[in-house]
């Protein structure tokens, strides 16, 4: 009987150790860190490019003050990188009245610089501007468009004394005539009609509003007026020319 309870005793002593063996086997196995765990990379956060780049701004072109002005430095800028053509200073801006319903223009002034720019919703494309400059002191006009990216359509530049792109022009020249008004509904405004034997008919436009205003003054009034101005050939105006005059003179009625 003692021998028996001696063996039950050892069972149960052997049986206590490998129940502990087995839990501290387990408790082992629970606290190693899963290679999975330790070999997974972490997701990384990619920084923000500071780099893109901003789409190209587009100025919409809507007739206010500040796309007018904007249209007439660039107009201005082509011409001083593409034809040498002496920078404007500080700007002068003379509101017009509107050409059609929704137009806007203004004259700008800057020394001798006359720029004259027009926003219209007939233009030949979307967001377009007509711009007319003229340089007084370099007998220089140019037309043409700013567009809403910032590039220039030329149709026109004209320089005295130089073979260009529209035709020839000649230097300071001076003409003894009569100004009078064209037909209602006619394409163009004035005309000049010389006192020459020839009787040889200009378009003519005055460098400055205040030429502008005695052409009007002198229109259709029969008075011989001396001019003196540059004379534009092959260009859109009476019989394909156009004296830009720089000086007006009454000189009496014409008999």
């Amino acid at each position: 009987m003692n021998r028996r309870f001696l063996h039950f005793v050892v069972l149960l002593i052997l049986l206590s150790f490998l129940s502990a063996c087995t839990l501290q086997t387990r408790s082992a196995e629970y606290n190693v860190p899963s290679t999975d765990l330790i070999n997974t990379p972490q997701p990384s956060v990619s920084p923000k490019n500071s780099s893109v780049t901003e789409p190209t701004q587009t100025i919409q072109l809507e007739g206010s003050s500040a796309s007018l002005s904007w249209a007439r430095d660039v107009a201005v800028g082509f011409l001083v990188s593409q034809y040498g053509m002496p920078p404007a200073a500080d700007w002068t801006e003379e509101a017009l009245p509107p050409s059609t319903p929704g137009s806007a223009q203004s004259r700008f002034t800057s020394g001798p610089w006359v720029v004259v720019v027009s926003s219209e919703a007939s233009a030949p494309a979307p967001n377009q501007v007509h711009v007319l400059a003229d340089h007084m002191s370099e007998a220089a006009r140019w037309e043409g468009f700013v567009n809403a990216d910032g590039s220039v359509t030329e149709t026109q530049f004209t320089r005295a004394g130089q073979d260009v792109q529209t035709g020839g022009t000649q230097p300071l020249q001076q003409w003894i005539g009569t100004i009078s008004s064209l037909p209602a509904g006619a394409q163009y405004d004035d005309v000049f009609t010389s006192n020459s034997k020839d009787q040889a008919v200009y378009g003519v436009d005055g460098a400055t509003p205040e030429i502008n205003q005695l052409i009007a003054q002198y229109r259709d009034t029969n008075t011989l007026v001396s001019i003196e101005g540059y004379l534009s050939l092959n260009v859109p105006d009476v019989n394909n020319s156009q004296i830009r005059v720089v000086k007006l003179t009454p000189g009496g009625i014409q008999n």
